[in-house]
């Protein structure tokens, strides 16, 4: 395996990995580093588990506990799941950015036809 799998050798952070809002997408808990800015929105025992960086025990400890309590991860999928839809798809970032432009520009927002 090359370097980066399985913990050895990481070199390189990912702020924002959009793996994390992929698999809530698709309602599934996650386990994530408590650190990056998926943590802004992923909250722990509630949407999957956070661990420390680097921190492999944790990160095993973290997946046995999800694999072991059936109830506990469905759960967490289903809270992942809504997470998701009520605040982290493609379309909900479009209408904040949209929103931010037309504040911060003074337009007038009913000169746009955009939904939110």
């Amino acid at each position: 395996m090359p370097d980066g799998y399985f913990g050895h050798k990481i070199k390189w952070d990912e702020p924002y990995a959009t793996v994390f809002l992929e698999a809530m997408g698709a309602g599934k808990a996650v386990i994530t580093a408590n650190d990056g800015g998926i943590n802004d929105y992923v909250r722990d025992g509630i949407h999957g588990y956070t661990v420390p960086p680097k921190n492999l025990d944790a990160a095993a400890e973290a997946l046995d506990k999800m694999l072991s309590n059936t109830a506990e991860r469905e759960r967490m999928c289903r809270n992942a799941a809504q997470l998701f839809e009520e605040s982290l798809t493609s379309r909900i970032f479009a209408v904040r950015l949209v929103n931010q432009f037309l504040e911060s520009t003074g337009l007038d927002r009913q000169k746009f036809s955009f939904n939110d």
